[in-house]
């Protein structure tokens, strides 16, 4: 019997991920796939105001609020000026120093030193070591690297330096960040010339102006050994930190949309096939003045009468401006603000950069935890740097709204009449679920307000246009049109319906004297036949006598044949004489 072969299985080689530090920042997480790289050097390369310095502050305050003790080494900015630039952000350095996770050092040169001979970096080396050691730190700052680069005035020691500084950190296994300030050449590019290439993650940051309106932008060149985030990031510098929302890594994981929720009109759920899928995007498009706030507004009535949360964020008008104008349609809205299942968040579209608002939105989402987002109106997003612009901001923000679960609700006002072709004004068609389209359509010289669903996605909507009256009662919609002519709306209709009216009372009363004539035939072939079944009764009945009277007559024939023949000698019904005898006779 032939041995077995040994079968030899390579695993290959074993893959080791590197291991990181979390930033604390959720959204830089996201980006950075977990954080920085521990025992490594990652650089934040940046122009001025592009918020070097308050992402290494929040960081380090987060790790130092979370147990890993920070050394920060500022070569710019003053501890006074640090502490107060981060207490602007909500952060307590001197509290955190106070319990020994943070430790700051003012690597500024003293005012009014002579340079005497070489600078050396041993001893600003040594001081780090040793204290990185006894507090055990887990992140090393440096923030302004090139200020302490400026104590060589040959270049070439300044780069000699700065490989000794990397070389040392990687030695020691501490995780470093270093703050450098770009040029205005390549982005990502200082005037240092080796830290992009010696650092392990680099990331560049810069503020943009598009439109009078400012964005910072944050961007992972790379990251050895470990994959990233390769888009730009928009983010804002914000009480609470750095605020960054990596929406571009959304993934469409949402499951398909089952229950349905009310519009808040019975009439519209039955257009709409039931209502609306909850957490759907829907949006509400049409011309100004076709309502589409007020059905909003009646959505959001309905949703916070079953006791269900609703945002609306205004782009163009104030809260209480929006709760008077619902007044005159009959829809009190104070009351549900004041219970508070409605909440309002406004902002005028100029007053912020896009992603300061999509920020802000976030947040209210994440204090208020809605279950609807009501969106008035996303054409107010053109205002924020352009088409491209307010598409991205609506893009990104529908992303978000779909996985947190919400319902979002969006108005869009098109310009035009009837103009269909718009509907979101920016190609953001095909993200949404629900299309509701509003129009005015003009008939006898009046204008009247009509509505058609354009899509509803797993819904079987109607497809057929419905007129609709807005009054102090609300919004009322008209039966269907059922007419001959087309559609037809307003005075229009109405002279149309009373036309077609009067024509089915001339078709009906035709109808009822033609029913009528046929009654009466009918009557009086009745009358006919039942003189008739008279006539023939009376001839049975004379008939009928006349068999009788034949009968008894040929009986008294044979009864006197019989008599006559003495067959009979008595009459059937004679009783013949008795005899009476008498006793002994003579």
């Amino acid at each position: 019997m032939a041995a077995k072969k040994k079968t030899s299985s390579n695993p290959g080689p074993k893959i080791k991920a590197v291991k990181k530090l979390p930033t604390g920042i959720a959204g830089l997480d996201v980006v950075l796939r977990g954080g920085l790289p521990r025992g490594r050097t990652t650089a934040l390369v940046g122009g001025p105001g592009g918020g070097k310095t308050s992402l290494c502050t929040n960081i380090a305050a987060n790790c130092a609020q979370r147990g890993d003790a920070c050394l920060y080494l500022s070569f710019e900015m003053s501890h006074q000026a640090t502490t107060r630039d981060a207490a602007s952000l909500g952060f307590d350095l001197p509290a955190l120093e106070k319990q020994g996770s943070l430790v700051f050092v003012d690597g500024r040169p003293a005012l009014g030193s002579r340079k005497s001979g070489e600078f050396d970096l041993g001893g600003m080396l040594a001081i780090v070591k040793g204290l990185s050691r006894e507090k055990k730190a887990g992140l090393v700052v440096l923030d302004a690297v090139e200020v302490l680069l400026r104590s060589f005035s040959d270049p070439e020691q300044q780069i000699q330096a700065l490989q000794e500084l990397h070389v040392w950190l990687e030695e020691n296994n501490f995780t470093s960040l270093i703050t450098a300030r770009a040029t205005a050449q390549p982005e990502g590019q200082t005037n240092l010339g080796q830290i992009e290439f010696m650092s392990d993650c680099l990331i560049y940051l810069d503020q943009r102006v598009a439109r009078e309106l400012t964005t910072r932008r944050l961007r992972v060149i790379k990251y050895r050994g470990s994959d990233t985030g390769r888009n730009e990031y928009p983010f804002i510098i914000a009480p609470g930190g750095i605020k960054l929302m990596a929406l571009s890594d959304t993934k469409l994981d949402r499951g398909p949309l089952t229950e349905t929720v009310s519009s808040g009109h019975p009439v519209l759920d039955q257009i709409l096939g039931g209502g609306y899928r909850r957490g759907s995007s829907v949006l509400l498009t049409g011309e100004t003045g076709t309502g589409k706030t007020t059905l909003a507004c009646v959505f959001a009535g309905a949703a916070c009468r079953r006791g269900e949360k609703v945002l609306y964020v205004g782009f163009e008008e104030a809260s209480q401006a929006v709760i008077a104008e619902m007044r005159s349609t009959g829809l009190d809205l104070e009351p549900m603000v004041k219970k508070g299942n409605l909440r309002f968040h406004t902002a005028m579209p100029e007053s912020l950069g896009s992603e300061e608002h999509l920020i802000h939105i976030a947040e209210q989402m994440e204090s208020f935890r809605p279950d609807h987002v009501i969106v008035d109106a996303i054409s107010a997003f053109l205002r924020l740097g352009g088409p491209m612009a307010g598409f991205n901001f609506a893009a990104r923000l529908i992303a978000h709204l779909k996985s947190h679960g919400v319902t979002a609700m969006l108005l869009n006002q098109i310009d035009g009449i009837s103009n269909i072709d718009q509907i979101s004004g920016m190609g953001i068609s095909t993200l949404l679920d629900s299309l509701v389209f509003l129009r005015y359509m003009e008939s006898g010289g009046e204008m009247n307000r009509m509505l058609l669903v354009l899509k509803s996605r797993g819904m079987a909507h109607s497809n057929q246009y419905r007129e609709y009256l807005m009054s102090d009662q609300g919004v009322e919609f008209l039966d269907l049109y059922k007419g001959t002519g087309g559609v037809k709306t307003g005075t229009a209709r109405q002279e149309q319906e009373a036309r077609e009216a009067a024509e089915l009372s001339l078709r009906e009363a035709a109808v009822r004297q033609m029913e009528r004539a046929v009654n009466l035939k009918q009557a009086a072939i009745q009358t006919q036949h039942n003189m008739e079944d008279s006539e023939l009764a009376l001839a049975e009945a004379e008939l009928e006598a006349a068999r009788l009277e034949l009968d008894l007559w040929h009986q008294g024939r044979q009864q006197r044949g019989e008599i006559r023949q003495g067959l009979r000698a008595d009459p059937p019904n004679a009783k013949k004489p008795t005899r009476k005898g008498k006793k002994g006779g003579a």
